[in-house]
This record gives C-alpha cells, sequence and structure tokens, in this order.
C-alpha cells in the first residue's frame, strides 16, 4: 500500500475514532506512560469527549486530560481495588476490567464499568492503556433495589419464620393446655357422674324406704283410727253404764226409802202389838177380877196377848231384816256410788284416750303427708339427679370432643410449622433452588394413597424438591394427608394436598430429611431421562 493509502485509511480510522468518542456512548481513554507509572506527572492521558460527557463535562477546560481528572473522583470506598486492578493489569498485562464510583459535575457519585488493555516494550514494561468506560448506574442501581429487596425478603422471611413459629409454638402450647383443661373438665365430669350416679341411686332407694314408710303410715293411719273408733265405742259404753249405774243408783235409794217406810211401818206393827199386850194384860186382869164370868174372856184375853206376844215376835224378827236389808241396801247404795264415780273416772280416761288418739291420728296423718310431700321431692331430686348424671355424661362427651380438638389442633399447629420450615428451608436453600423449580415428567407415574381410599397409579405432570402434581380424581380437601411413591425414589414420601383442580392435586412433600432424600433421587432419574431423550 503507498503512502497515500496509508494516510486515507489512517484518517478514515481517526474519523471513526472521532464519532466514536463522541456518540458511542462509551467513553474512551488512552494513556502513554511513563516509565510503566500510570500516575507518573509525564505520563500523558487523554479522555475522549464521551467519556467527559458521561462525567457530565463538556470540555478539556473542565475535564482536563491528566490521571487526577478521573482518580481525584473515584469514591473513597472503591479508590483501593480500582487503583489496585489497573496496578495489576499494567504488571501482568491481562485485561483490566472493574466496576466503581465517579464523582460527576453535580457532585453524585455514578456507577461505571471500566475494561482496558495494556501494551509493554520489549522490556515488558507498559508503555501504553487504553480502554473504555461504560454507564452501568441504572444497572447497578437495579441491583442493589434487587439486594435490598432480596435483603428485605430475608429479612421478613426470617420474621415471617420467627413469628410463625412463635404463633406456632404458642399454638401448640394453647392446644396443650387445652387439651390438659379437657382432660380435667372430662376428669371433673366423670367424678361428677360417679357422684351424681351415686346420689341418684341413693335418692332412689330413699324414694322406695319413703314409699315403704309411707305405706306404713298409712296402715299406722287406719290402726289409729280403728283404735279411735273402739275408744268412742268404748267411751259410749262406758257413758251408758254411767247412766245404767246412776239408774240402778236411783232404784237402790229407792228401795232403801221403801225399807225405811217398811221399817216405820213394823215399828208402828210393834208399837200397835205392845198396846194390843197392854190391853190383852189390862183384860186379863180385869177377867180375873171378874171370876168366874170373865173366865172366858180371860181365855180371849190370853190369846189376844199370846198373839199380840207372837207379833211383837215377828215384828221384832222383821224389824231385824228390814235393819239388815237397810244395811245392805246402804253398802249397795255405796257400792253403787262407788262404781258409778269409778266409771266416771273410766269414762274421763276414756275421753282423754279418745282425745290423745285424736291428736296422734291427726299427726300421723300429717307425717304422712309430709312424707308423701317428701317422697315426691325425693321423685323430683332423682330425676333432676339422673338429668345431672346426662348433663354430667354430655359435658364428658363434650370435653373428649375438646381434647379431640386440642389434639388435632395440636397435629395441624405441628404440620404446619414443619410446613413453615420447609417454605423458609425452601426459600432459604440458595445452592438448592433450582432444585425446588418444576421440572416436567411427562409420561412419568407415581403411586398415591391416603386414608380410607385404595392405593392408585397417578400421572406424574411434574416434580420439584417442594412437590408435584398429580393427575388424580380424589375430591381431596386441601390438607389432606397422602403419600407419593415416586419413580426410582426408593419409597414412599409423606405430602399433604394444598389444591385440587380439575387437572388433578397439587401437592407439596415433607421437608424431612428421608423424604428429602427419595425426592433427590426421583429427580436425579428423571433429569437423566429427560437428557437422554
Amino acid at each position: 500500500m503507498s503512502i497515500f493509502g496509508r494516510q486515507r485509511v489512517a484518517v478514515r480510522r481517526a474519523e471513526m475514532l472521532t464519532v466514536l468518542g463522541k456518540h458511542s456512548g462509551v467513553g474512551l481513554w488512552d494513556a502513554i506512560l511513563h516509565n510503566g507509572d500510570a500516575m507518573h506527572p509525564q505520563s500523558r492521558w487523554t479522555w475522549s469527549p464521551e467519556f467527559r460527557r458521561l462525567c457530565g463535562f463538556a470540555d478539556e477546560a473542565e475535564f482536563p486530560n491528566v490521571v487526577q481528572s478521573w482518580s481525584d473522583r473515584l469514591h473513597p470506598d472503591d479508590v483501593e481495588t480500582t487503583l489496585s486492578a489497573f496496578g495489576g493489569a499494567l504488571q501482568t498485562g491481562r485485561q483490566y476490567e472493574t466496576t466503581y464510583r465517579l464523582r460527576v459535575k453535580n457532585g453524585s457519585y455514578r456507577w461505571f464499568r471500566a475494561t482496558g488493555g495494556v501494551i509493554k516494550d520489549q522490556n515488558g514494561v507498559a508503555r501504553r492503556a487504553c480502554g473504555s468506560l461504560l454507564d452501568v448506574h441504572e444497572m447497578k442501581e437495579a441491583e442493589a433495589a434487587d439486594h435490598r429487596k432480596q435483603s428485605a425478603m430475608d429479612r421478613h422471611t426470617q420474621d415471617f419464620g420467627s413469628s410463625v413459629s412463635g404463633v406456632m409454638s404458642g399454638l401448640a402450647a394453647a392446644a396443650t393446655a387445652m387439651r390438659s383443661a379437657a382432660e380435667a373438665m372430662a376428669g371433673a365430669a366423670g367424678g361428677v357422674h360417679d357422684e351424681a350416679s351415686a346420689t341418684a341411686g341413693t335418692a332412689a332407694k330413699s324414694s322406695r324406704d319413703l314409699v315403704s314408710v309411707a305405706a306404713a303410715v298409712e296402715q299406722l293411719t287406719s290402726s289409729v283410727d280403728e283404735i279411735s273408733r273402739q275408744i268412742a265405742v268404748a267411751a259410749e259404753v262406758s257413758r251408758q253404764a254411767v247412766q245404767r249405774a246412776e239408774a240402778g243408783q236411783n232404784s237402790i235409794h229407792g228401795l232403801a226409802d221403801s225399807t225405811s217406810r217398811i221399817g216405820d211401818v213394823v215399828r208402828l206393827i210393834s208399837d200397835i202389838a205392845g198396846q194390843t199386850n197392854l190391853l190383852a194384860l189390862n183384860a186379863t186382869i180385869e177377867a180375873a177380877r171378874a171370876g168366874e164370868a170373865g173366865r172366858g174372856f180371860a181365855v180371849v184375853a190370853g190369846e189376844v196377848k199370846a198373839l199380840a206376844t207372837q207379833t211383837a215376835r215377828a215384828t221384832a224378827e222383821i224389824g231385824q231384816q228390814i235393819e239388815t236389808l237397810r244395811g245392805a241396801t246402804e253398802q249397795s247404795v255405796t257400792a253403787m256410788t262407788e262404781v258409778s264415780h269409778i266409771i266416771g273416772k273410766m269414762d274421763e280416761v276414756t275421753a282423754a284416750i279418745s282425745a290423745a288418739v285424736e291428736q296422734q291420728s291427726a299427726s300421723t296423718r300429717e307425717i304422712a303427708s309430709s312424707i308423701q310431700d317428701v317422697s315426691r321431692a325425693t321423685a323430683g331430686a332423682v330425676q333432676a339427679m339422673e338429668h345431672v348424671v346426662a348433663v354430667a355424661g354430655d359435658a364428658g362427651a363434650v370435653s373428649r370432643d375438646v381434647s379431640d380438638g386440642a389434639a388435632t389442633i395440636g397435629q395441624q399447629a405441628e404440620t404446619l410449622r414443619t410446613e413453615v420450615d420447609q417454605f423458609l428451608a425452601a426459600v432459604n436453600d440458595s445452592g438448592n433452588r433450582r432444585r425446588y423449580e418444576r421440572i416436567q415428567t411427562s409420561g412419568a407415574i407415581a403411586g398415591l394413597r391416603t386414608a380410607g381410599r385404595e392405593p392408585i397409579r397417578a400421572g406424574l405432570h411434574d416434580l420439584s424438591r417442594g412437590g408435584a402434581a398429580l393427575t388424580c380424581e380424589w375430591p381431596l380437601a386441601p390438607g389432606t394427608a397422602v403419600t407419593v411413591d415416586l419413580p426410582s425414589a426408593g419409597g414412599e414420601v409423606a405430602a399433604r394436598v394444598v389444591r385440587r383442580d380439575a387437572g388433578g392435586l397439587a401437592v407439596v412433600f415433607s421437608s424431612e430429611a428421608t423424604a428429602l432424600a427419595r425426592i433427590d433421587r426421583a429427580l436425579s432419574a428423571l433429569q437423566q431421562v429427560a437428557r437422554a431423550a
């Protein structure tokens, strides 16, 4: 090539460098080094217009062609690393590439990425360095924002884990306390049930005893009524006896009066007999005086006298008998009077007994009424105690339900804690995070089973370390526990349903070490099949 041709090429390259230096969006720089020292005053630095524009300057007056125009604007935190990287490139001759912050014209710092190369002389000393400056401030800010977001997410994740763990611990503690309270309530309800049952049995026995007592009292009332009736009859008989005694006493008094009158008559006859005897004696005397003429009269007078004497003797004997009869009559009157008094006292006693029996009958009836009231109250108490027994039984059943519910809450809390730990492990495990990304598993088959159903073979749509999607028509609710037999896993993996849709089931796996090892084996086998295909 002729000299003119080389000149034209040089001109075209100069034009290209000029255009690139002004409009490429990349700041170019060039440094001719003095003895390999970039910071030496005799080293000549050149900054392109685009380099100055990226830093916010318009021309060389604002941004002179000296190394200090650049080095003095480095961020204090980036000076050491930047100069160390540039110095290393000068010594080794390898490419220079680093990022740093420069203070631009408005005083703020912006991020830039710098690249460059070194040319050495025949002695291996760096004699020239050229490079470019690219504004990466928005990218670095975005990375910083992403980092801040990630840091915030990590912090929130940790906070979430701590918070949920605390909530789960509190929930588990509450479930434990609830279960203890339920067990205590069940024990108390059982005690109440036993005591109420015993009390109900005792009350029932008391009720039966009261019924027996009431029957006995009824019999006693009947007996007392019969006694009262018999005493009334006896009182009536006593009153009749008193009346008869009084009538007999009156008759005997009449007999005594008649006897007294007979005695009076007898005394009158005796007096007459005495007078007759005196007359007979006088007649005898007169007859004796008369002699023979009065002899017959004397005989009559003697007969009259004898008759008078017999009459006197008979009258005396009758008087004695009447006196005897009078004494007996008086004794009979006295005895009848005493009998009448005794019967009167018997009547009084009978009346008192009748009043006492009547009072006892009234008391017995009152006792019977009270016993009937107590019996009814006892029957009501028996019913109430039976109701208490039923309520205690219901309370025991409810407390058992509460205890079962508390146990279920505890299990669910433990399950939730496990799943939260698994979620946090998946979020924080940056080294194995790719294993939690779902991989397609077309054609793969997995075993699926759950409580109350026969095991089935289900299509495996996708799989990750955290869960899987399976073809299944089972209408399982979220949270249902299942086990999945993954291909080449070497055993079943515990899982839980998280979603049910028309395509099947979505499940999450347990984070137990054995389960994770089986899932990893299944993932490795499926990935090998995919690569082979």
